[in-house]
C-alpha cells in the first residue's frame, strides 16, 4: 500500500508541475482543470449542470473509498474503489488496460478535510468526451526553452521532495515493528517468560503480532502440562517407592496389635487378562489404604469372586466410615480421608492409581459401606 501511495504521489506530483507551470507562465489552455473548481474546499458542489451536460458527473467517497452520495447521472456501475483503481482513473491516455470502468472513464480527485475524516470527489467523465490537451506559443524558442526547463526543475525538485519523506515515512512504520519483533525474539531466547508484543503497524506486521503472541500462549500451554506431567510422575513415583514400605510396617504393626485378617479365594482358578505386575499395585494401595487409614477397627479382610463374565476383587475393614462429602473425589488425586482416617505422610495418590489401572484393563473400581463396614471392590472382565 505504501507504493502505490508513493506511485500515486508521484503522478500527483507531476500534474501539480505542469498544471502549475503552465499556468503561471500564462501561455498554456488549462480547461481541464475546471472539473476541480465544482467542488470548494469546504465540500460544497457548485453548480453542475454543464459538466453533467456533457456527461459527467460527480462521486462523493468515505474515506474506506466507498460511494456515499451521487451529483448528476452515474453512468458506470462502480460503488466502491481501490487507491490502485483510483489511480487508474487519474491516467491520461486515451486507452487504459485495465478490467474496470477506468477504460471508459477518467476523473479528477478532490480531497476535502473534514471532522470526520478525509473526504474524497470525484469527478468522472467519458474519455472520449473530454480530453487533456496542453497548447503554448513556441513561436518563441527561448521561452520553450525556459517552459521546459522550469517543468523540469519544478518537478525534480519536488519528487525529489516526495522521495525523502516517503523514505522517512516507511523507515518509521517498517523499523519500529521489526525492531519489537527481535526484541521478542531474543527475550524468548533467553529464557524469558510471558513476553507479549504489543504495537500499532500496518496489517502485515500486526498479523505477525498475533501469531507470535499466539505462538508464545501455546508455548507457555505445553510447559505448563509438562510441567503437571513431571511433578504427577514424581509424586507417583514417590508414592510407589514409599508403599512397599509402609505396607510392611503397617502389617508388622497389626501383627504385633493383632489385627485380624481374612482372605476368601474360591477353590475353582479365577482367570482374567491382566498385567501382573500393574494389578498387582492395584492391590498393594487398596491393603495400604487399609493399614494406613483403619485406626479404629481390628479387621481386614480380602474376597476373591467370579460371575460369568466378570471377577471381582474385594477389600473390606471394619475401621471408622469415609465421610459422604469425600466420597464422590475418592478416587481422584490428592483426595484424603476425614480426620479418622487419616495418616501422616499419605500422598492422596493409591486409589487414584489404583483406579486408572483397573480402568486401563477395562473394569471399574468402586468404594461403598455396608454392614459396618468400608468396602472396596474391583471389577474385571473375566475369561471362560
Amino acid at each position: 500500500m505504501s507504493y502505490i501511495l508513493f506511485a500515486v504521489l508521484s503522478v500527483v506530483t507531476l500534474y501539480l508541475c505542469m498544471f502549475g507551470v503552465l499556468f503561471f507562465l500564462g501561455g498554456g489552455n488549462l480547461e481541464s482543470l475546471a472539473p476541480y473548481d465544482l467542488v470548494d474546499d469546504e465540500g460544497h458542489v457548485g453548480d453542475i449542470s454543464s459538466f453533467a451536460g456533457i456527461g459527467g458527473w460527480i462521486e462523493k467517497l468515505d474515506p474506506d473509498y466507498q460511494v456515499t452520495e451521487i451529483y448528476g447521472e452515474k453512468k458506470d456501475s462502480v460503488w466502491s474503489y481501490t487507491i490502485e483503481e483510483i489511480s487508474e482513473y487519474l491516467y491520461t491516455d486515451h486507452v487504459v488496460e485495465t478490467e474496470t470502468s477506468a477504460r471508459e472513464y477518467w476523473g479528477f480527485l478532490k480531497a476535502v478535510q473534514t471532522e470526520g475524516g478525509t473526504v474524497w470527489y470525484l469527478m468522472k467523465i467519458s474519455r472520449e468526451t473530454l480530453r487533456l490537451t496542453y497548447s503554448f506559443d513556441v513561436g518563441n524558442g527561448n521561452s520553450t526553452g525556459k517552459v521546459t526547463a522550469a517543468l523540469f526543475l519544478t518537478f525534480g525538485a519536488l519528487f525529489l521532495v516526495n522521495c525523502v519523506l516517503m523514505s522517512t515515512y516507511l523507515s518509521r512504520k517498517i523499523r519500529r515493528p521489526l525492531l519489537e519483533i527481535t526484541e521478542g525474539m531474543e527475550q524468548v531466547k533467553n529464557g524469558a517468560g510471558m513476553v507479549r508484543l504489543d504495537f500499532q503497524a500496518q496489517k502485515e506486521f500486526e498479523e505477525i503480532r498475533d501469531s507470535f503472541n499466539l505462538m508464545i500462549e501455546q508455548l507457555e500451554q505445553e510447559k505448563r502440562i509438562n510441567e503437571e506431567k513431571k511433578n504427577r510422575m514424581l509424586l507417583e513415583l514417590s508414592h510407589d517407592l514409599k508403599t512397599p514400605v509402609a505396607t510392611i510396617k503397617g502389617c508388622a504393626n497389626a501383627l504385633e496389635e493383632g489385627l485380624d485378617f481374612c482372605i476368601r479365594i474360591p477353590e475353582t482358578p479365577v482367570y482374567v487378562n491382566i498385567d501382573r505386575k500393574e494389578f498387582a499395585r492395584v492391590i498393594e494401595n487398596l491393603l495400604g489404604n487399609v493399614v494406613k487409614y483403619n485406626q479404629t477397627g481390628t479387621k481386614a479382610e480380602v474376597e476373591v469372586r467370579q460371575s460369568d463374565e466378570t471377577a471381582k476383587l474385594f477389600v473390606r475393614d471394619d475401621g471408622e466410615t469415609i465421610a459422604e462429602d469425600i466420597r464422590p473425589a475418592l478416587f481422584e488425586p490428592f483426595a484424603r480421608g476425614d480426620k479418622a482416617r487419616q495418616s501422616k505422610g499419605g500422598t492422596g495418590l493409591g486409589l487414584a492409581i489404583a483406579y486408572k489401572i483397573v480402568e486401563k484393563h477395562g473394569g471399574k473400581l468402586a468404594y461403598r459401606r455396608e454392614h459396618e463396614e468400608n468396602v472396596f471392590w474391583a471389577e474385571v472382565p473375566a475369561q471362560c
